[in-house]
């Protein structure tokens, strides 16, 4: 295996894909400098129409770090005849040029020269290198914001409105009179669901800040997958700001990792029971919309389960879904 592959979704297939690819070179030398490894081929450019033969995606930790590839661009040679000469070019999510033609070009650099545009990027500090860094807290943040807006559509305080003042009234005197047996059956009634309605806020109030807690203030394990092969699980631990809705900081904990079988994962016995669970919850809904058993192309938090996904739409290589497994 090439020390230019990640490791653990080596194919051979991948790897003849880039031997014989003139992308080489330029992965070759994204490697070299910066550490980076080719994990998948990338089929489709960000709008999902031009085919891309020569497109790789590279990584530090099985996520989405940046995609090269080599095209070929006409120039006018010395006899003003056209010809065709390799352009390399390298496009990140996660880097904006200060000033760019158009909007679909402010996150790509090229050049015909491989040389130019490594020092390029070098000097601009195009390539993020980690995953903090890469993630800009976008993902996890909006893990924290499903959590939080289930809370604000859930009844959070007892509506003394829910309450029949004559139902009360008779509950009083009877209670005073020391006679329960002087309450009329749907008086009776009246309280036990009030009783009852009122003891679910609490419970439901309980629920929620003990999952808070478990997700803000412990260590969790993230995963997340998009549409090359394989899925990435590692381990953090949130830093909130002072109104806890924003991240302020993320601690990886258990470095991440891309794996072509998530059973491959080390620790996977620490959250195969959890995402069994998950995966039966995901059976009634719209098939279409599952990835690999385990991903559901949805915003969402599920209280019962204390697990919350995130999904960033679109064609690009770094659109995916990330999903929040608290301990």
């Amino acid at each position: 295996m090439k020390a230019y592959i990640y490791e653990s979704v080596w194919t051979q297939e991948l790897e003849d894909a880039i031997e014989s690819s003139p992308t080489k070179p330029l992965i070759m030398e994204m490697f070299h400098k910066f550490g980076l490894k080719a994990y998948a081929r990338f089929v489709y450019d960000e709008y999902g129409g031009n085919k891309l033969d020569n497109a790789f995606m590279m990584t530090l930790d099985g996520f989405p770090y940046c995609r090269v590839d080599v095209s070929e661009v006409s120039k006018l040679d010395a006899d003003g005849n056209e010809v065709f000469i390799p352009q390399y070019s390298y496009r990140s999510a996660f880097y904006t040029k200060a000033r760019s033609s158009s909007n679909g070009d402010n996150k790509t650099l090229s050049s015909i020269k491989l040389s130019s545009l490594m020092k390029t990027l070098e000097k601009n500090n195009a390539v993020p290198t980690s995953m903090e860094e890469l993630t800009d807290k976008t993902a996890i943040n909006g893990i924290i914001a499903q959590i939080r807006n289930k809370q604000a559509v859930r009844e959070t305080r007892k509506n003394p409105y829910d309450v029949n003042p004559d139902h009360i009234q008779e509950a009083l005197a009877s209670i005073l009179a020391g006679d329960n047996t002087a309450m009329s059956h749907d008086t009776l009634n009246h309280c036990k669901f009030i009783l009852d309605k009122w003891q679910r806020v609490d419970q439901d109030n309980k629920t929620y800040q003990e999952n808070m807690n478990s997700i803000l203030g412990n260590e969790m394990h993230i995963l997340y997958t998009d549409k090359a092969d394989g899925i990435v699980v590692g381990k953090v631990k949130l830093e909130l700001n002072a109104d806890k809705d924003r991240v302020r900081s993320v601690d990886v904990v258990e470095p991440f990792r891309r794996y072509l079988d998530i059973h491959d994962y080390e620790n996977f016995a620490d959250i195969g029971g959890l995402l069994t669970m998950f995966k039966v919850h995901l059976e009634g809904l719209d098939r279409s919309r599952i990835i690999k058993d385990y991903f559901y192309c949805k915003d969402d938090y599920l209280p019962d389960l204390n697990i919350a996904s995130y999904y960033t739409d679109g064609q690009s290589y770094d659109g995916g879904i990330w999903l929040c497994l608290p301990n």
